[in-house]
């Protein structure tokens, strides 16, 4: 199970490795990634391992520039967005921002710091987490951002 420290922006995955701001990370990204994104002349994107995060199973892929890890992004694969793919409508991809972003508000005990229809974000000292419903993709997903 992963484990998200919502004061250092550290994400520990099963299996030990640490993504976050200061950590050595991309060498153990590359040896554990599933696949790699197609890399651009900046940005390097890795698929890693499934993982349970509060209680829920999400996808899990980090992207770095410059072999700096710049995001993680989460796609919860339970919710509902995800289980009807292109079928759900945008009252589905609303309901899972807000159970996403209820998840972020319990876990790290703040509140949103700004909140539009599409994206709901949460600032902290190392970056922000936003909850983006992207409703011509038919997706939910998180999206950790460091600075």
């Amino acid at each position: 199970m992963a484990d998200f420290d919502f004061d250092t922006g550290v994400l520990r995955l099963r299996g030990g490795l640490a993504l976050g701001p200061n950590e050595p990370n991309k060498e153990g990204v590359e040896q554990t990634a599933i696949s790699r994104f197609q890399p651009s002349s900046r940005l390097n994107g890795f698929k890693l391992e499934d993982e349970e995060l509060f209680g829920h199973k999400f996808s899990v892929s980090a992207v770095f520039s410059s072999d700096i890890l710049r995001m993680i992004n989460l796609v919860w694969l339970e919710g509902p967005a995800t289980k009807l793919g292109w079928d759900c409508q945008k009252h589905d991809l609303l309901k899972e921002k807000k159970s996403l972003s209820t998840m972020i508000q319990i876990n790290s005990g703040r509140s949103v710091a700004n909140s539009t229809s599409g994206a709901d974000t949460f600032t902290f000292g190392w970056g922000e987490i936003s909850v983006l419903a992207d409703l011509k993709s038919c997706c939910v997903y998180t999206s950790i951002q460091y600075e």
